[in-house]
């Protein structure tokens, strides 16, 4: 009965070591999974990083063309004030002109009347 205790011992101890060698090698095999999660994630986190300084860098540009754009469209407004009030200048200018034509015309009418 020594022998069967014994025995009973020794197989508690296998079974022992084994669950400890298990457990060892799950620990290792959570350990290495943490850590290829943790370079995975500083990858995602460089890769961000990349993405938001071109993603800043787009905004950058944009901002200086919506800027060149309000620039040229209020080079643009000014220039067509310019053109209408040269246009209503010239309206001006021919109406007083037309104004002139027409006292012309009548003062040679007049001429024409006193010549006859």
């Amino acid at each position: 009965s020594l022998w069967k205790e014994n025995q009973d011992l020794r197989d508690k101890l296998a079974k022992s070591d084994a669950l400890y060698n298990a457990s060892k090698r799950e620990v290792q095999r959570l350990e290495q999974w943490l850590e290829n999660e943790k370079a995975r994630a500083e990858r995602q986190d460089r890769r961000a990083v990349r993405e938001l300084e071109k993603a800043e860098q787009r905004v950058i540009q944009a901002e200086a063309r919506t800027e060149r754009a309000e620039a040229r469209a209020e080079k643009a407004e000014a220039k067509a004030w310019e053109a209408a009030k040269e246009k209503e200048e010239y309206r001006i200018r021919t109406l007083m002109l037309e104004v002139e034509v027409r006292d012309l015309k009548a003062k040679l009418a007049k001429y024409e009347a006193e010549a006859k």
